[in-house]
C-alpha cells in the first residue's frame, strides 16, 4: 500500500511548513499549530535507525541546529523536502576529530523523538576549528 503524491505532498507541508492538512476528518483538516515550533537536525557518526540508539556528534560546541516550522526554511516539492537556508552546526572547539556519516531530525533541542532519517551523503571529517555546515537543498527528506 502506498500514500497517493498530493497526500505525501500535503503531509510534508503540515509537518514542515505548518501548513493546514484539508479533507481529514471535517472540512478544516488537520489545522496548523497555532505556535509553529520547531525541528532539530543533529549528526551522528553511524546510523541511528527506526530507534535512534546511534551515536550522536559530541564535539565541544556541537548543538542540535533549528529549523523552525514557519515554510522559510524548508522547501516541499511533492513528498522531497530540502533545506532553504544554509543549517550551520558548532564548532569544534575542542580536541579530536568526530565523523558525521548520519543526520536525524527531533522534536526537541534535547532528546525529544526523532522523527527523519538518514545518511550524510558525504562523511564530514569534523577537526577542531571547523564549522559543520548544510549547503542549501543538501539536507533532503522524503516521506516515502
Amino acid at each position: 500500500m502506498s500514500a497517493t503524491n498530493n497526500f505525501e505532498n500535503e503531509i510534508m507541508k503540515h509537518l514542515f511548513t505548518n501548513d493546514d492538512l484539508p479533507n481529514i476528518g471535517d472540512a478544516t483538516g488537520l489545522v496548523g499549530s497555532t505556535t509553529a515550533g520547531s525541528y532539530y537536525l543533529s549528526l551522528y557518526s553511524d546510523d541511528p535507525g527506526e530507534s535512534g540508539a546511534g551515536t550522536e556528534l559530541s564535539y565541544d560546541g556541537y548543538a542540535r541546529v533549528e529549523i523552525p516550522r514557519t515554510g522559510t526554511s524548508i522547501t516541499i516539492s511533492g513528498a522531497d523536502a530540502t533545506n532553504a537556508t544554509i543549517l550551520n552546526f558548532g564548532q569544534n572547539v575542542g580536541v579530536g576529530t568526530q565523523t558525521a556519516n548520519n543526520w536525524a531530525i527531533f522534536t526537541a533541542l534535547t532528546a525529544g523523538d526523532m522523527i527523519f532519517y538518514g545518511d550524510v551523503t558525504i562523511p564530514l571529517s569534523i577537526v577542531t576549528g571547523v564549522i559543520p555546515s548544510v549547503p542549501v537543498g543538501s539536507l533532503k527528506i522524503t516521506a516515502n
